[in-house]
């Protein structure tokens, strides 16, 4: 075998290394979100109930649309940019009670948001641009 022909062999057999990779990715990223409880409600409200699944971050693959995501009762610690939660950009209300959260970045939020409940973390302090959220 010449050493170019071991060299795209060893190519090949990275991509479909990497391809399995991300096939096993995706299939657990759609088990955990497959564990959220989805209620299609009247007048257009999807909610997502997420909680108590002991679930580390936001889920990825939730329906777009959900107006409500209760993710509740679980072990995240943070909610930074960059984080899946500006893609629901029709969600209302999220609750992250319970939680481990220690640092929150209401850039990481999307503008339909109505009402948060940070409830029960770890929370120091939490910085918010004025008017994004108000107190309750």
């Amino acid at each position: 075998m010449t050493s170019l022909s071991a060299f795209l062999l060893s190519v090949a057999l990275s991509a479909i290394l990497i391809s399995d990779f991300e096939i096993q990715l995706t299939t657990a990223d759609k088990e955990e979100n497959q564990r959220c409880n989805i209620q299609y409600g009247e007048d257009r409200q999807i909610t997502a109930d997420c909680s108590g699944l002991n679930l580390t971050s936001v889920p990825t693959s939730l329906p777009r649309n959900i107006t409500k995501l209760d993710v509740s009762r679980n072990v995240i610690a943070d909610v930074v940019t960059g984080t899946p939660l500006r893609q629901y950009d029709r969600l209302k209300v999220v609750d992250l009670s319970s939680n481990l959260l220690i640092e929150i970045d209401w850039r990481a939020f999307p503008e339909s948001i109505k009402q948060l409940d940070l409830s029960h973390n770890n929370l120091a302090d939490v910085c918010v641009n004025k008017g994004k959220f108000a107190a309750a």
